[in-house]
């Protein structure tokens, strides 16, 4: 068995607590808590490419355009003030975000079309009571 550190290979802050993945061609895309997204080699194991993106990463999704292929990354931060969708050109490998006043917590993220459905835990309110969490429809 072969094995990709992603501390070894990303750096130890950058790529500490592994989240989550996705595959796509001959890459397979991670998140880490340390806030970036690796880009694995499928065949040397080898890192191609990191990204650094927003607070606490976690789903991710690729779509493929008609010019350019897009990685969308849930990133639930540490309050609401920081969650974010971070949107990565893979053609440009340019990097933006997407903020709205919507997103507390983003875990999920999946792509059907133009249309991104984004998992949100929502937030705790000050009697211990889960708000506002469900499945938002971002286009």
């Amino acid at each position: 068995m072969k094995v990709f550190s992603t501390t070894d290979q990303m750096g130890q802050e950058e790529g500490v607590g592994p989240r989550c993945l996705e595959a796509e061609g001959s890459n397979v895309f991670v998140t880490t808590r340390g806030g970036y997204v690796g880009v694995i080699d499928t065949v040397s194991l080898g890192l191609r490419n990191m990204y650094k993106v927003g607070v606490n990463p976690e789903g991710i999704t690729v779509v493929e355009g008609e010019k350019a292929t897009f990685l969308y990354v849930a990133n639930n931060g540490n309050t609401s003030a920081d969650a974010s969708i971070s949107v990565i050109n893979l053609s440009n490998t340019s990097v933006s975000e997407i903020r709205n006043d919507k997103f507390h917590c983003p875990r999920q993220i999946a792509a059907a079309g133009e249309i991104l459905y984004v998992l949100d835990d929502g937030y705790i309110d000050a009697d211990g009571i889960q708000q506002e969490a469900g499945l938002y429809v971002y286009n």
